[in-house]
């Protein structure tokens, strides 16, 4: 055993990752936080069901009783020998405390394992009957089990009673049918639904949603927690950076092999200690200047004595001196990130996790998982020593040059020709920071005092050579700002030749080689093939299949070539920038072909159309194709039309894989792939092992110009070109790299910006885009169209709503001229949207450009938060009618889309950290009644069949984030530990809750006064109120573990009942009809395959879920072995049951087909010891369970709204919240639990002694009293009941309203004088 270091991958990328925030755009606050599922996925069962099978399922901890069952065997024995007759709750508590070291508050768990065996619910379980169920369980939870409860009713006192029902005496009957009643109660199932088919649906929906929402809420939460509080305001947070990865490499005490396993973010997979019991740990070494604050390890229950227990944190300058900081014990129930340090503040060199101790004392331990979360302190933005000295050597130069001018005019002109020679040699970008041949002492201050050297000496001449020496130089630095400026000048110069061929052809390369450098595989579709395959199994549909072992593609006899047609898929299109492909050996190998990228006028997809259009190639063979490839060398990549071939391969006779890079990178829809012969002639088919396709994935959008050129440029052949061409491919060549590094930035991939965008802002597009408006020229709305394409790519960077930023401090975008370029160029586009439609191709393409601009700049036409509410709340008064202009409509989208997706808590301005003690919810509660006064408008107006345009989308979608905002935030604050933020998000959830609760009775009353509920579900069946109602309810559902006020929230839901069944009084004929199909069918099918053989010490876990599913069917390949006892495959259902398999497959112990009728969870565990090893396993898991039928949302609102009635008043009932408590939440656990277990309790909460407190009750019984009567009070109402209780005969039964709670009162007197 020894150290084993192991150094991150992900260090040289990370300073790679400066995208357009590091390069003079600010970051927006919260851009990074994980988002809330969008509408479709909670309410459309098919995206609900691929969101829940995303979600990455952790193995469930073992039960209580199934970790510690030898040991509680082993107690149980040692007590009966004894002689001890039966076992109290607090005695079983107190021995899974000892063995287990559970920890606080898990005392909950402890109960509910003891009341598996409490037949009696007294606290008391008989030792004999609790050892016999432990001995006949297979580990499995015996709660709701038949066999288990069977055997507890006959243990049961209560039995003897079922004999007096068929006595003639009638007496007690009521008293025994009620005790068994409450038995049956707290035996039963829990997770049982009721035997019906809808609600069974409705079920399995509700956990679907649970699961995605409870997914988001907790990536929420860690965000949260990560992020320190005390950083935030202050200026100390000014000069720290949050770093994910506070290390620079990892050491461990041994196989550091496996180190990566517990860093890659998968907690399947797990670094594994190889040495003596409590020796191992793990050494982070810190980068430079950072502050560590929070560090998590992941751990497995199911790990069993792999999982630490006792782990210490200790922390040094060096790593031979450390000192221990934390010590912290983890339950042996825990499954998941367990926090080591929070809210720290190390900034030593050496962090080291130390295993004290794992689970049973065992000898090697497993972590699936590391987080180190920080900050690093960011050196203050200055000027070094090297960059002063080269400033002031260029500094005394301009002094020098600019002395000598007018005394030396040649002097500038000698220093202009040198420049040129020098940049001739420095294509574009190759002195960016991202460039390889970026040359260190070049900083962006040395340069930016070289541009300002080239301006000064160049002011007083505008030449061509000027103007297109300072471009290129802009363009070997990446400056987009400088770029822009440059250009702007040559827009005066149109007509100008300009010796920039080079320059051109420099761009063109450069943008070539980053598309082949950073191109990402596609998946591809196949689409059609023009031959068929020899077999079911070596058809076309192979190539795509990786990995390439199998036959591949073999064409039928006869064909010896063949052409495919590929596609996404869907209606996006690709950008293909290289292919590898993978031939047969031999003479059936393909030897050549070609590869075309096209689109397609018509919108479905016509195989017959599309080999048509190439079939001119179809008979060319080897020799064809030679003589295409000597045509080819003297054409440019720019001639290539759209039915010619962008690429061909040769394959040589040595080699059977060749790469393809495509002449022409060009976006389409299409890709065709002609393999026109074989290696030899005599071949009888054709063969292809496979292919991959690497490129781009872009939107589909028409390209003002493919030649970039305009009409006189593109006749001659001159080494000069017009200012034009020059001007057209320059912003293009700048649109592209803008545009990919917004579609890497947004894929989340490790991306480096070539671009540098200090300097830029709105006026310099303004500036540029008004000289070209002026110019009628065709090519100069090209250009246009192309500025607007930069302009929205570089959204992100004119951006200055900086939260972050300090009240002194004058962001850029805040400037007067950024804001009057603002309005001017917003009111030019509206101009342009609101104008006439024209036939014109160039001004079409320019109108939708405009019209994407205005739907994506609501933050640069509108540039602050303030603003844009303003602008907002204004449109949403009248946004719904229908006279408004087209920019009106654009800009009403626009700005819901951005407080949608970019800033869904800019409207609510709740408080990210911290509560201030005077914070006013008013303003909270008037945004949400603003948008809910604005859903029912759009009710009447969808009652009225008035169509909504794409208003209501929009709409939909912010009322979705807004509400999902203020609820997440809620959601929050109540699991913080922040008092003030709890009462403050208690304070809102339940005046917004009343708030919209009155809105929606509201709505209904009004609707359901004019329509019958089946019309109304029908037409506002998209609409925002039908949305908003079921999220709301939905966050609630997960809300109930909360501490939230139960009973308020329940008396407001509880006026929705009436409302709710006269809407859904008429369930659609359709519904009821697919209610019926109860026959399971597949729901989902899992494939898993070992290593063959297997590798030693191997202890993997998978999970397959899937909610509906009845049952799993498993299903082995025959040769499925492992070696005997020690290495063994273990499935556990839902309900806990466990079965192993090992040996052989086909056996009595191993059948080949296995069923697992406990569902919607099958959990599967392969081990295998340190010696001897087999084939391992491969098989297939089937669900089966009921299909996903559609509900109304009417419908769906109804159960929606029962389920959640039904947890708060369980909650209520089992007096579940502290501050509906009040000083009572203080009681002893035992004196509560008698309280509850009561008979009294259940009916005196069910029948209420004070109906009159409901809402609305005292109004609507005041109606039908005299107005001088005096209303009762509820102390009333439990005195005279108390009083006719005293005066009556225990013989004789009560018949009045509260007869159950009369009988109650009877049995608990009767008990009373029992004891």
């Amino acid at each position: 055993m020894g150290t084993a270091a192991s150094h991150s991958s992900e260090e040289e990328e990370e300073g790679a990752e400066e995208g357009m925030e590091g390069a003079g755009g600010a970051p927006q606050a919260g851009a990074a936080a994980p988002a809330l599922p969008p509408a479709e996925v909670l309410l459309e069962q098919a995206r609900l069901r691929e969101a829940t099978a995303r979600l990455r399922e952790a193995a469930l901890p073992e039960p209580l009783v199934s970790r510690h069952h030898s040991a509680l065997v082993r107690w149980l024995e040692e007590r009966l020998s004894r002689g001890d007759e039966a076992v109290s709750l607090e005695q079983f508590c107190e021995v899974l405390e000892s063995v287990s070291r559970l920890a606080a508050g898990s005392r909950g768990e402890s109960e509910e394992a003891f009341a598996q065996f409490d037949a009696e619910g007294d606290g008391t379980v008989d030792v004999e009957n609790m050892l016999e169920a432990l001995k006949n369980s297979s580990g499995a939870n015996l709660q709701g089990e038949l066999s288990h409860v069977i055997r507890q009713l006959q243990a049961c006192s209560l039995v003897p009673g079922f004999i007096d029902i068929f006595s003639e005496s009638k007496e007690r009957l009521g008293l025994h049918a009620s005790m068994i009643l409450r038995f049956l109660h707290r035996n039963r199932i829990s997770s049982t639904a009721i035997p019906y088919p809808v609600l069974e649906y409705f079920n399995n929906i509700c956990t679907m949603r649970s699961s995605v929402l409870k997914d988001s809420l907790d990536r929420l939460l860690l965000k949260e927690r990560e992020y320190p509080s005390d950083l935030n305001g202050n200026q100390e947070s000014d000069k720290l950076k949050s770093v994910t990865k506070c290390y620079t490499h990892i050491e461990t005490s041994s196989n550091s092999a496996d180190i990566d396993k517990m860093t890659n973010g998968e907690t399947s997979s797990f670094w594994q200690s190889d040495g003596s019991a409590r020796s191992h740990w793990i050494r982070l070494k810190m980068k430079p200047d950072v502050v560590l604050r929070h560090l998590s390890i992941a751990v497995a229950a199911n790990d069993q004595s792999y999982m630490p227990q006792q782990v210490t944190v200790a922390v040094g300058r060096n790593a031979s001196s450390l000192q221990e900081v934390r010590d912290v014990h983890i339950p042996s129930n825990i499954t998941g990130y367990v926090t080591l340090l929070e809210n720290a503040n190390i900034s030593q060199m050496y962090v080291q996790i130390n295993i004290k101790r794992c689970l049973s004392d065992g000898c090697d331990t497993r972590i699936h998982g590391l987080r180190a979360v920080g900050y690093q302190r960011v050196k203050k933005v200055g000027v070094s020593v090297c960059d002063a000295s080269a400033i002031w050597y260029w500094s005394l130069l301009t002094s020098l040059v600019t002395a000598s001018m007018e005394t030396n005019p040649a002097f500038v002109h000698t220093i202009l020709q040198n420049t040129q020679k020098a940049l001739q040699h420095m294509p574009p970008l190759s002195l960016t920071p991202g460039s390889t041949d970026f040359s260190s002492f070049l900083s962006p201050n040395v340069l930016e005092e070289v541009d300002s050297f080239l301006i000064r000496i160049t002011s007083c001449c505008t030449t061509p050579e000027v103007e297109l020496t300072l471009l290129a130089f802009a363009l070997a630095r990446g400056s987009v700002a400088k770029v822009l400026s440059s250009l702007c000048a040559i827009t005066d110069h149109l007509d100008t030749p300009y010796k920039a061929s080079s320059l051109i052809s420099s761009m063109a390369a450069v943008r070539q080689n980053l598309l082949y450098k950073y191109g990402k595989p596609l998946r591809l579709t196949l689409q059609a093939c023009d031959v068929k395959g020899k077999e079911d199994k070596s058809g076309p549909e192979n190539l795509l299949v990786e990995p390439w072992t199998g036959d591949g593609f073999l064409t039928e006899t006869g064909k010896t070539r063949a052409s495919i047609i590929l596609s996404t898929g869907t209606e996006s299109s690709f950008q293909v920038t290289q292919i590898r492909i993978k031939v047969r050996r031999g003479a059936i190998g393909a030897q050549c072909g070609l590869v075309f990228a096209y689109n397609a006028a018509s919108g479905r997809f016509h195989a017959e159309e599309h080999f048509k259009r190439f079939e001119s190639y179809d008979k060319w063979k080897l020799r064809e194709f030679k003589q295409f490839l000597k045509t080819r060398s003297s054409c440019s990549c720019d001639d290539l039309g759209e039915d010619d071939p962008i690429g061909w391969f040769e394959v040589e006779e040595e080699w059977d894989e060749v790469d393809v890079k495509m002449q022409q990178c060009r976006v389409s829809q299409y890709l065709m792939i002609k393999f026109l012969c074989t290696r030899q002639e005599s071949a009888e088919r054709l063969g292809v092992q496979g292919l991959s396709v690497l490129g781009y994935l872009r939107p589909l959008r028409d390209e003002p110009c493919r030649a970039m050129s305009c009409l006189q440029c593109r006749r001659t052949e001159e080494d000069t070109v017009c200012g034009t061409t020059l001007l057209l491919k320059t912003l293009h060549f700048i649109q592209q790299l803008a545009q990919d590094l917004v579609q890497q930035k947004e894929s989340g991939l490790k991306y480096k910006s070539f671009l540098d965008f200090t300097g830029l802002d709105l006026q310099l597009f303004w500036n540029f885009y008004n000289k070209l408006h002026q110019n009628p020229r065709e090519e100069c709305i090209f250009a246009q169209t192309l500025l607007l394409q930069l302009l929205q790519s570089c959204f992100s960077v004119l951006t200055g709503d900086n939260k972050t930023a300090k009240p002194q401090e004058t962001p850029q975008s805040k400037t007067a001229g950024h804001t009057e370029a603002a309005e001017e160029l917003y009111r030019h586009l509206c101009e342009v949207v609101d104008m006439g439609d024209s036939n014109f191709m160039p001004m079409k393409m320019l109108k939708e450009e405009v019209k994407n601009t205005l739907l994506s700049g609501a933050a640069v036409f509108f540039p602050d938060r303030q603003t844009r509410r303003h602008q907002l709340f204004t449109m949403m008064k009248n946004i719904t009618e229908q006279e408004h202009k087209q920019s009106v409509h654009l800009a009403f989208r626009s700005l819901c889309t951005h407080f949608s997706d970019q800033d869904p808590g800019g409207l609510l301005l709740l408080p990210e950290k911290g509560v201030s003690a005077n914070f006013d919810i008013s303003e909270v509660l008037s945004v949400m009644d603003t948008l809910l006064l604005v859903a029912a408008r759009e009710c009447e107006m969808m009652m009225l069949d008035v169509a909504q345009q794409e208003s209501g989308t929009v709409l939909s979608s912010l009322f979705w984030s807004v509400q999902g905002s203020l609820l997440s935030w809620c959601y929050l604050q109540l699991k913080g530990t922040d008092n003030a933020a709890k009462d403050l998000a208690v304070e809102i959830l339940k005046n917004y809750v009343g708030q919209f609760l009155s809105n929606i009775r509201t709505i209904l009353q009004s609707l359901l006064s004019q329509y019958s509920g089946k019309t109304i579900v029908e037409k506002i069946s998209s609409s925002v109120f039908a949305m908003a109602t079921r999220q709301l309810v939905i966050f609630l559902l997960d809300f109930c573990t909360l501490d939230i006020p139960y009973c308020t929230l329940l008396q407001g839901f509880s006026t929705l009942i009436e409302l709710l069944k006269s809407l859904c009084s008429e369930p659609h004929k359709t519904d009821m009809e697919s209610w019926q199909q109860e026959q399971p069918v597949v729901l989902r099918t899992w494939t898993m395959e070992s290593p063959h053989n297997y590798e030693n010490n191997c202890h993997e876990v998978s999970v397959f879920l899937c909610h509906g599913a009845i049952y799993f069917e498993v299903e082995f390949d025959e040769k499925c072995e492992t070696e005997r006892r020690y290495d063994y495959l273990e499935f556990t259902d839902a309900r806990g049951a466990k079965t192993r398999y090992d040996t052989k497959v086909g056996t009595d112990k191993w059948p080949k087909k296995v069923t697992f009728k406990a569902g919607p969870r099958l959990q599967f565990l392969f081990h295998s010891d340190s010696s001897n090893n087999e084939w391992g396993y491969k098989f297939s898991v089937t669900a089966y369970g009921l299909p996903d039928v559609a509900v109304s949302w009417g419908l769906d609102l109804q159960l929606l709204v029962s389920r959640l009635m039904g947890r708060l008043a369980s909650r209520s009932m089992a007096l579940k919240s502290l501050r509906e408590l009040g000083s009572e939440a203080d009681l002893p656990p035992l004196k509560v639990t008698s309280v509850l277990n009561s008979p009294l309790w259940k009916p005196v909460f069910r029948h209420q002694l004070c109906p009159e407190a409901l809402p609305g009750a005292r109004q609507n019984s005041a109606k039908h009293q005299d107005k001088n009567e005096a209303w009762s009070s509820p102390h009333d109402v439990c005195r005279n009941f108390l009083i006719d209780f005293a005066k009556s005969d225990p013989a004789q039964d009560f018949s009045g309203q509260k007869s159950e709670l009369f009988k109650g009162l009877i049995q608990s007197t009767v008990e009373a004088r029992c004891l």
